[in-house]
């Protein structure tokens, strides 16, 4: 059992750190009933009080009470020595369980006593070996870690969870600095939503020139025919994609000097224009981010 022997300075200004421990070997009443370490303890400080804690051990069982704890101290006042003493301390000790040591062997092999023989040698004490705690189910019981569906999954979805989170966060703070990414990553849908509202032709040419303003960064409505070319050939869109992009919009200048209603076919062209593009990864010509 552990002690802690706690002593205060009522009036203050001592030095605590000079206080030297109670002599507890030297209190017969005490080592009468507890086995007591003999090295000096080592008392800690903390703001008027200094405390010291030893672990004492009962050598019976039936030990009814820690005898008063006698502390002696110099009184200035009365310039003489004066004896302190704690309260007595109630406890109850039962007996313990002992290890038989006839039945413990040397590390050679046989039960052999003999000096010369190899292997450590063990030396009954008085009283045998004493167990800490009484060697019950509980200390025998199989306290490994088991861990089923429900428990592998408690530990796994709180990190991927807290990851999730974090790009998500990394994703929007990188939109929140820079606009064109923004506006890159909205291109498909605008350009798509684009192609639905559009009832001629001048409105699926502006789906296409939009779509490539949105992916470039360049302002909203400046893009010209006669740009297109050089924006979509910076921008690393091949030839071929190039020369259909072309020849699309000179079909939708045909169709809106006619006047007549957008075939079902140019729509479908548009919708397949919007595709290419958005495969081929348009590159930022004018400031956007890539």
């Amino acid at each position: 059992m552990t002690l802690t022997l706690a002593i205060t300075d009522i009036r203050g200004g001592a030095n605590l750190e000079t206080l030297q421990p109670p002599a507890l070997a030297a209190d017969m009443q005490l080592a009468k009933e507890f086995r007591i370490p003999n090295e000096p303890l080592s008392g800690v400080v903390s703001g008027n009080t200094k405390r010291f804690t030893v672990t004492v051990r009962p050598l019976r069982a039936g030990t009814a009470a820690i005898p008063p704890i006698e502390y002696s101290s110099f009184d200035p006042q009365n310039r003489a020595y004066t004896v302190s003493r704690s309260q007595p301390i109630p406890i109850t000790v039962t007996p313990a369980n002992q290890m038989d040591l006839s039945k413990i062997v040397t590390g050679g092999a046989g039960t052999t006593t003999d000096a010369s023989a190899p292997g450590t040698q063990l030396t009954e004490v008085q009283g045998g070996l004493v167990a800490n705690r009484p060697v019950t189910d509980a200390l025998l019981a199989d306290e490994r870690l088991h861990t089923g569906p429900i428990e592998l999954a408690g530990l796994v979805l709180p990190p991927v969870g807290a990851a999730v989170a974090l790009a998500f966060r990394v994703h929007r703070a990188r939109h929140a600095r820079d606009g064109g990414l923004a506006r890159r990553s909205r291109a498909r849908r605008t350009a798509d939503a684009r192609l639905r509202a559009a009832t001629d032709a001048t409105g699926l040419a502006g789906a296409i020139t939009g779509f490539v303003e949105d992916m470039t960064g360049r302002a909203a409505g400046t893009l010209t025919r006669g740009d297109l070319e050089r924006v979509l050939a910076t921008a690393g869109v091949d030839h071929e994609l190039r020369n259909r992009i072309a020849e699309f919009l000179g079909h939708c200048d045909r169709a809106r000097y006619a006047g007549a209603a957008t075939p079902a076919e140019l729509a479908a062209e548009a919708q397949r224009a919007i595709d290419a593009l958005d495969a081929a990864r348009l590159r930022a010509t004018n400031g956007g981010a890539r």
